[in-house]
């Protein structure tokens, strides 16, 4: 293709693109109906020149970008509020933390002692074998 043939070929689908195409209307309903009540056949709106891909991309990452520095403008203007508060009521960063995170229950020293292996039971949650069946378990008591 020549470019002479190329630049008459864009400027037929340009004019085809921007050129509006007139309403058609079902005429079988005009002498019964009022003009409110007629039908379209075929209504095609102008269409606008579409932005390549490449363009809207390129929209996209600046707007991205836009955003981003936005958000870390919005970011260290709260964080300079913040501070400001802060030292306007006096409140320090371990009121804001909290208390420091206590230390996990102890482990309960055992309770009974099984006199021929040695092992121990604290005398919670279900007894080991070697106390199981004994009805009476003082004699494995830990003397202390």
């Amino acid at each position: 293709m020549t470019l002479y043939a190329a630049i008459i070929v864009r400027q037929v689908l340009q004019l085809a693109r921007t050129r509006d195409t007139p309403l058609n209307f079902d005429e079988s309903h005009c002498a019964s109906a009022p003009p409110r009540a007629l039908k379209y056949r075929h209504y095609r709106q102008p269409t606008l020149p579409m932005s390549s891909y490449k363009e809207l991309i390129a929209q996209r990452e600046q707007l991205e970008a836009q955003l981003q520095e936005a958000f870390k403008e919005e970011r260290l203007n709260m964080l300079d509020e913040i501070v400001r508060k802060m030292k306007l009521h006096g409140i320090t960063l371990d009121e804001i933390r909290g208390p420091a995170p206590t230390a996990k229950a102890h482990k309960v020293p055992p309770k009974y002692r099984d006199p021929v292996t040695g092992s121990e039971w604290s005398g919670r949650g279900k007894p080991p074998n070697w106390i199981k069946d004994e009805p009476d378990r003082t004699k494995f008591l830990i003397e202390q």
